[in-house]
């Protein structure tokens, strides 16, 4: 019996471990538990991305001395025959350039990274040339107005070429439209290549208005480019140029694309307040217009999302008290002890054309950047304290330990001294 008992408890065990084998030690514990944490981590790891998304603009302080290497290997790998090595290391030189402000660098480097956009934009594909559109605005926004021209007319003839081939994709296409208002805005020194521009742009969203569903994405890009260059036109220029398109945006404005309504709506409210600037008694007449405004402001149509229907009621209202009564939005912008007034369509528009490159880094270009504190009527650059010489936490603790402790001492003298006067009569 005794035989026999045994046996069933050894095949008793040998069952238990063929089902689950036992750890023979801890470590093989401690290596289960991780394999159950995996799941935990994973499944924060939505919470922990709006945290990495609040930390963006300081990415690339932390890589600290390297910034200037990251550059430099990135940079040879840009033109990569590899097409995912080569659009990792465009988007990390686009990364750099919007978070950081280091013209000295770039200015010596400026023909390579000029070279770089020109040969994506001849023979790239489509995510290549929209890359290479997106890095020849940064590299005008790094080197500032002086030293751009030659980027602007080098890149000018393929983004136009680019934009209007059909042919092409339209993350391209709206690349480089965007490119080339800004481009231009920063590069240009004549008039005349302003207004030529301009009218590059104006046909592109007027030509393809039949066609709006297929290139909504492109037009919106366009109408937006062109109210940038309308900020920096001559008056003369401006008033040509708002009398020849001021019927054509209105037509925009009808169709079914939600950012294309929006971007027009924005146009024409820049396009009043530089009527208004130039004559008082500019109206910007055209029939039907203002109560498509007021239309837009109050849409209820059932077909249309609920969040859309807000979105544009709450651009549109104000798009629509410039039209009739001539009133502005106003909003600031801080950051440090400064701040930036956002209070008339020509500085919405191109703090918003420079955010759309800049991102996240448009704080941290305010504050260094020539070009932009140019823009902004802001001045000279406010020289940073040094933040080696403030105390850290501890010492602050440290600091205000012994401070207490004097204090304290200082107390117990006086209360001491208060006895002894009242023990002697005093």
């Amino acid at each position: 019996m005794e035989s026999s008992r045994s046996k069933k408890a050894r095949n008793a065990k040998k069952r238990t471990v063929k089902r689950g084998k036992k750890p023979d030690n801890l470590d093989q514990i401690d290596n289960g538990i991780e394999s159950d944490n995996d799941s935990i981590v994973s499944s924060s790891s939505t919470v922990l991305s709006d945290e990495n998304d609040r930390n963006a603009a300081q990415a690339v302080d932390e890589i600290g001395d390297d910034i200037e290497q990251v550059l430099i290997d990135n940079l040879d790998s840009a033109t990569a025959k590899s097409a995912k090595e080569r659009q990792a290391s465009l988007k990390e030189i686009k990364r750099v350039l919007s978070k950081k402000f280091i013209s000295d660098f770039i200015n010596d480097r400026k023909d390579t990274v000029l070279d770089i956009s020109e040969k994506l934009l001849k023979r790239g594909q489509a995510g290549d040339k929209a890359a290479a559109a997106a890095l020849g605005s940064l590299l005008c926004i790094q080197l500032g107005a002086s030293s751009s021209l030659h980027v602007y007319q080098t890149l000018k003839p393929l983004l136009i070429t680019v934009m209007n081939d059909p042919s092409q994709a339209m993350a391209a296409r709206s690349s480089c439209a965007s490119a080339l208002g800004m481009c231009c805005f920063i590069g240009s020194e004549e008039l005349e290549e302003v207004i030529e521009c301009m009218k590059a742009l104006r046909d592109l969203f007027t030509k393809a208005v039949k066609e709006i569903s297929a290139n909504g994405g492109v037009m919106s890009a366009a109408v937006l480019a062109w109210g940038l260059l309308l900020t920096v036109a001559s008056e003369s220029a401006q008033e040509e140029a708002i009398e020849n398109t001021i019927d054509k945006l209105y037509r925009l404005l009808e169709n079914g694309d939600l950012n294309l309504r929006l971007s027009t709506g924005e146009v024409i409210a820049l396009i009043y307040e530089t009527g208004r600037g130039i004559d008082d008694g500019f109206d910007g007449y055209v029939d039907g217009l203002h109560d498509l405004l007021k239309d837009l402001a109050t849409d209820s149509s059932k077909f249309r999302a609920k969040r859309e229907k807000k979105q544009q009621k709450l651009i549109f209202r104000d798009i629509l008290k410039t039209v009739e009564l001539g009133i502005a939005p106003s909003d600031t912008v801080k950051f440090g002890s400064e701040k930036v007034c956002l209070d008339s369509w020509i500085r919405i528009r191109q703090y918003n054309a420079l955010k759309e490159y800049l991102g996240a880094g448009t704080t941290s270009h305010l504050q260094e950047n020539f070009l932009l504190r140019e823009i902004f009527h802001l001045g000279p650059p406010v020289i940073k304290q040094d933040l080696s010489s403030k105390e850290t936490r501890w010492e602050k603790a440290l600091h205000n330990a012994a401070a207490e402790k004097e204090r304290t001492k200082i107390r117990s003298r006086g209360r001491e001294n208060k006895r002894a006067a009242a023990a002697h009569g005093f």
